[in-house]
């Protein structure tokens, strides 16, 4: 089965107070995207899409120095599905081609080879239309926390929106996930 990954790079960087979008801001000298690009890469994706906001035209350049990848603009930030459905074209080539999508951040520099393989095995061995890679984490400020009926994710909640009690969970969601294209399509987003 086929691979294609699908990098959201849209955020602005403003916590960041700097110029440049969130996605090249860099660590260890280089664009954080460039390290999630490289995983990409070594996992052997065989389409690499980019959904770029503010800061269009820098990460367009940069892109453009690293190779050929598809470009989608995301105008208005509604959140990570929003996102995902701004390249509705790059998700019915992966149903076309009968590919899984791999969803995730550019500024997530950290997103190794191994768990983009491991979780894609789990991913199509367990035929799910949706694999969210999550974490168990100590100290899960700021991070959705991920929510559990009868031991299955029934949803996912933004720290921000968390119960006192939901705030206590320790599980959390890393932003990288698989998806089935076609289940995608199902969604009621616009």
């Amino acid at each position: 089965m086929k691979k294609y990954c699908l990098i959201l790079a849209a955020g602005d960087g403003k916590r960041m107070k700097s110029d440049k979008p969130k996605a090249l801001a860099e660590v260890l000298f280089k664009p954080m995207i460039g390290w999630v690009l490289d995983s990409a890469e070594k996992a052997g994706m065989d389409r690499t899409a980019v959904v770029v906001g503010s800061g269009r035209q820098q990460l367009e350049d940069y892109l453009g120095s690293c190779g050929e990848y598809d470009i989608y603009e995301q105008k208005e930030r509604r959140g990570t599905a929003h996102a995902v459905m701004a390249a509705r074209e790059f998700v019915r080539s992966a149903e076309k081609d009968g590919a899984a999508l791999f969803v995730c951040c550019a500024d997530a520099p950290f997103t190794d080879v191994d768990t983009m393989l491991s979780s894609y095995e789990a991913h199509i061995e367990s035929g799910n239309d949706i694999t969210v890679i999550s974490a168990v984490i100590a100290s899960p400020r700021g991070y959705g926390r991920i929510m559990r009926k009868n031991g299955e994710l029934s949803e996912i909640i933004e720290e921000k929106d968390c119960t006192p009690v939901q705030r206590g969970i320790k599980e959390v969601n890393s932003g990288l996930y698989w998806f089935s294209p076609s289940f995608l399509k199902t969604l009621p987003i616009s």
